[in-house]
């Protein structure tokens, strides 16, 4: 868990920092973009405070679930035995906040960004992180594809978190190939069908693995 308790502080003090330069050079009055459209263009604007501060205070909040919640997990065992997979999945978590962070400090003092590109290939690459570590989880309640399904069956853990990853990085080159070569409502198709369709698929696959399970809980 330190490793990924480190990368997150110095992530965070990071984004402090930027945002503490910004402070002092912005009016107080500014208006900040903290939402795009799927054509890339700010629609929406906060005012100082909550531009520069969202994203160090979700990411201290993420830190302290990280520290927390595994502590309490009744499978607490498992974390520790997943934890290379935990501490890299969360770091790039952590990571993916200080860039995004990084590009709303940028649209904010009028730098030419492509938001939705940028975006599209941070979360395409953060997909596919996750799903080359996703098979290496085990069971808990923090962590994972956490069905009633995969929770009481072993089995059905790790043939659903197998599935999972394969569909987490085929969605991810789709996402970050698509934040390259096509226009922002089309990139937004395929990340809302393709979230939707992992998740219904991880969801029914979980039930059929767990049917054949001979050891299988009932729920």
């Amino acid at each position: 868990m330190r490793p990924a308790i480190t990368i997150t502080i110095i992530a965070v003090i990071m984004m402090l920092i930027a945002s503490a330069i910004s402070w002092q050079k912005l009016p107080n009055d500014v208006r900040v973009p903290v939402h795009w459209n799927i054509a890339g263009k700010a629609d929406r604007y906060g005012s100082k405070f909550q531009g520069l501060m969202l994203m160090p205070l979700f990411t201290i909040f993420l830190a302290v679930c990280m520290v927390v919640v595994p502590l309490i997990d009744p499978h607490y065992r498992h974390i520790k035995s997943s934890m290379k997979a935990y501490n890299i999945i969360l770091s790039a978590i952590a990571l993916l906040m200080t860039f995004l962070h990084f590009l709303i400090l940028m649209a904010t003092f009028g730098q030419p960004i492509d938001i939705m590109k940028n975006v599209c290939l941070a979360i395409g690459l953060l997909f596919i992180l996750i799903g080359n570590y996703t098979p290496k989880i085990r069971s808990n309640y923090f962590l994972g594809i956490r069905t009633p399904w995969t929770l009481s069956s072993e089995l059905s853990w790790h043939k659903t978190h197998c599935f999972a990853g394969r569909l987490f990085i085929l969605l991810g080159a789709l996402i970050g190939l698509g934040g390259l070569t096509l226009p922002g409502i089309a990139v937004f198709v395929i990340l809302l069908v393709g979230v939707i369709g992992l998740l219904l698929s991880v969801t029914i696959y979980s039930y059929v693995i767990w049917q054949k399970d001979p050891e299988k809980r009932k729920v």
